[in-house]
């Protein structure tokens, strides 16, 4: 994994999306998350080479975990008023 040499065993945002193949906005939401170890310097990340390989090796599961499927009867119709 090429970088550049601001901090040596640090990646930028955008060397991490391109690393992991995802987007800078995913990156950025990771680090506030705390998902992937990093400093804040300025208005932008330097994420850890340890916890970025560590979180591209990591199964995660897929989909939005936080998504909850609505009930079929939202407005509870059904119940026979």
């Amino acid at each position: 994994m090429e970088h550049t040499d601001l901090l040596i065993g640090y990646y930028t945002t955008s060397e991490a999306a391109d690393y992991l193949g995802i987007s800078t906005r995913q990156v950025s939401a990771y680090c506030v998350k705390g998902r992937l170890d990093a400093i804040r310097i300025n208005r932008g990340w330097m994420i850890e080479e340890e916890s970025l390989v560590d979180f591209k090796h990591t199964p995660r599961p897929r989909g939005n975990p936080s998504f909850k499927k609505s009930p079929r009867d939202p407005c509870n119709c059904s119940a026979g008023g």
